[in-house]
């Protein structure tokens, strides 16, 4: 086997894989154009003392040691722009790679969720009577008192064991972040509620949305089928119109409400399905009950016909028009021409079949016979 003219590839290919991540390069280059920067500027400061040196120099001695200038390269010295023999390449996944990856994602994602779903659901025993006793005494939500603190009913901690953080509170005319009040002894959401606000997340919520609000929207989806998307952006443009915009933390830029919103929106929903439960499981006494609240009251059972019911009007009047049309259509007068024409009576008065009442009895078969004079006996 011939030996190998170029080694330089073989050891190249040799080298072991960049195991640099992100966070690490992007320190890397920020700390190398540091360097660069303070090493130009150093050598910018020493090139000008040299200069301002030589210009006070004798001109003997600038004749006999001419001016020596730096060289053009000289801070390349430290090898801050020498190419590097490292190469960063982005990583390149085939399609079953990336196929892994997302599944990889979805089932974090998919445990994320469970587990929150488990908190919702610790909490939902706790949360579930406060919002019944709050929502008989603000009326749902739409008296007065509706933002009142009631903080009292839930908690009865000293003013030492309080701590207080910044919230995004949502409401329907307006926005605002504000310092509120929590405690050790009673999840943070029903302290939100006792305020007329309901969290988004179970656990160290930072967002909340009044249930004037979030009963607003429920009653508007049920009517007009609005989504979650455009509603938030209305909301988010009307508020900002009125108090101000809420910036993410240390920055500029407005926050993204819709995955806050639907959360409150759904934790509301499962408050309401656990009222409308609760409720008919209390007054209905069997299974049959709970069957004829939740059903449609049209659909619901079987009609039965009650036997000693009188027909109502519109049944007698379609039972008359019945018998007087078969009565006009029996053999013993049968329908011709001559009862759809019309005619001139001797006394120049129109007549017709049409005009008569079809309510009246049928004629009695004597009433074709000739009447007897006034003077003739019986």
């Amino acid at each position: 086997m011939a030996p190998k003219k170029n080694l330089y590839k073989f050891h190249y290919g040799s080298q072991l894989p960049v195991t640099e991540t992100r966070s690490q390069k992007t320190a890397r280059l920020k700390f190398a154009k540091r360097t660069a920067a303070e090493v130009g500027r150093h050598l910018q400061e020493k090139n000008h003392r040299e200069r301002g040196s030589d210009e006070h120099r004798d001109p003997e001695d600038s004749q006999a040691a001419p001016f020596e200038t730096a060289p053009e390269h000289e801070f390349n010295q430290l090898g801050l722009n020498d190419s590097s023999p490292w190469e960063d390449t982005e990583e390149i996944m085939d399609d079953e790679d990336a196929a892994t990856l997302a599944r990889i994602r979805s089932l974090h994602q998919q445990l994320i969720q469970q587990q929150q779903n488990r908190n919702w659901k610790d909490l939902t025993g706790v949360l579930f009577p406060v919002y019944l006793h709050l929502k008989k005494i603000t009326g749902n939500w739409t008296l007065p008192c509706h933002f009142q603190n009631f903080s009292s009913l839930v908690c009865s901690c000293t003013a030492e064991m309080h701590t207080s953080r910044e919230m995004d509170l949502v409401d329907l005319m307006g926005q605002m972040r504000v310092k509120f009040t929590f405690c050790r002894c009673t999840p943070d959401p029903v302290h939100l509620l006792a305020n007329g606000y309901l969290a988004s997340t179970p656990i160290f919520p930072q967002t909340a949305f009044s249930l004037r609000l979030l009963n607003f929207y429920d009653l508007l989806w049920n009517i007009c089928n609005s989504h979650v998307t455009p509603f938030t952006k209305v909301l988010q443009r009307w508020n900002e119109s009125i108090s101000g915009r809420l910036c993410a933390k240390k920055t500029s830029k407005p926050r993204q409400l819709r995955r806050n919103l639907s959360a409150s929106v759904d934790i509301y929903r499962t408050l309401k399905s656990m009222e409308r439960n609760f409720f008919q499981t209390i007054t209905s006494k069997n299974k049959q009950d709970i069957l004829a609240q939740r059903s449609c009251p049209a659909c619901f059972g079987v009609s039965h016909i009650v036997p000693n019911q009188p027909p109502s009007a519109d049944t007698n009047n379609q039972t008359n028009t019945t018998n007087s049309t078969s009565n006009n259509t029996s053999p013993a007068q049968p329908l011709n021409s001559s009862n759809t024409t019309r005619t001139r009576s001797p006394d120049n008065t129109h007549t017709s079949d049409q005009g008569v009442d079809k309510r009246t009895p049928p004629p009695s078969p004597h009433a074709h016979a000739p009447a007897p004079p006034k003077g003739a006996c019986n």
